[in-house]
């Protein structure tokens, strides 16, 4: 079975109206992907249940949930034509309809916001296959999809014993004409964030280890640099010496130079009052040896890039 899945991405394209003045249009980067996929199993995801002001954020999470499902392409999802929020789930009866999964779920209040309470029938074996409790801040809070992601995922654990990636977001660069600049967005498309200013070019970000910074090349002051920030923080970004990089002396005819080997390589001459004793020439013509230059492990440590991703899941 071949799929191609296409999904549009709402982004920001930065637009200078002036050079300390920036505008922001909305444009839309568009992801194409053909691939092939085996037999997929039948999955319902029928009305959440959620009384009174919680009715819209019932239905909201059970159209992230499904399209969350959707999108991990372990399941065939059918319409849960008839079905009705709060009634009395009828496995069999989707089992007849072609369903090998049934989810239920129901939304109440807590403080602070509300429980999203699922339950994972098998239809197949007619027996509960996992059910959990995962609290959610209300409709209208900036993470409330996040954690509806994440309830999303732990259904996918359920069916299949793997994790899903709904609660995970990727950090991408603007195209187009200069500046470019970082944005974040969840898998599904929705909640793009701005992550630099820097009025310039802002390259290949990559999530640390850890899923709580990134990692990026800047050329905000004018050459290449690595900087890196946690996107959560207000804070600008921190400048990043990898730890690989040392500086050796190299002693070439008298010159005393000093070399930065690892990342960003390059060399750079010593003012003459760094020159060490061995490089200058004694009486007679006689040369000395240059002095031998360690050599030292580069280590990968959370200050730099080595293993970072370009997408997180939290």
């Amino acid at each position: 079975m071949i799929r191609i899945r296409h999904l549009a991405l709402p982004a920001l394209a930065l637009a200078l109206a002036a050079p300390a003045v920036a505008q922001d249009t909305t444009t839309v980067v568009r992801l194409r992907a053909t691939y092939e996929v085996g037999n997929l199993s039948g999955f319902v995801v029928l009305p959440f249940a959620g009384g009174g002001d919680l009715a819209a954020a019932a239905a909201e999470s059970a159209e992230i949930v499904r399209r969350d499902l959707d999108f991990s392409d372990q399941f065939k999802l059918a319409k849960a034509t008839g079905a009705r929020a709060g009634e009395p789930v009828n496995v069999a009866l989707w089992r007849e309809r072609g369903a090998d999964w049934v989810l239920t779920g129901t939304l109440a209040p807590r403080a602070g916001g509300s429980t999203l309470r699922l339950t994972l029938h098998d239809a197949v074996y007619g027996q509960t296959k996992g059910e959990g409790s995962f609290d959610l801040p209300p409709a209208g809070d900036g993470r409330f999809r996040m954690a509806v992601h994440a309830a999303a995922d732990a259904v996918v654990r359920w069916a299949t014993g793997e994790p899903g990636i709904a609660a995970t977001r990727i950090a991408f660069v603007t195209q187009g004409a200069a500046p470019k600049e970082i944005y974040l967005v969840d898998s599904d498309g929705e909640n793009v964030t701005r992550v630099t200013s820097d009025g310039s070019l802002a390259l290949s970000p990559a999530w640390s280890p850890d899923g709580g910074r990134i990692a990026y090349t800047s050329y905000r002051g004018g050459m290449p640099a690595l900087y890196e920030r946690n996107p959560g923080q207000r804070r600008g970004p921190r400048p990043v010496q990898p730890r690989g990089a040392q500086h050796h002396p190299v002693v070439r005819a008298g010159r005393a130079h000093r070399r930065l080997r690892g990342h960003g390589g390059g060399t750079r001459r010593s003012p003459p009052s760094a020159r060490p004793a061995s490089a200058s020439r004694p009486r007679g013509g006689a040369r000395t040896r240059s002095p031998r230059r360690s050599r030292r492990t580069a280590r990968a440590s959370p200050s730099s890039p080595t293993g970072w991703a370009s997408r997180r899941s939290t």
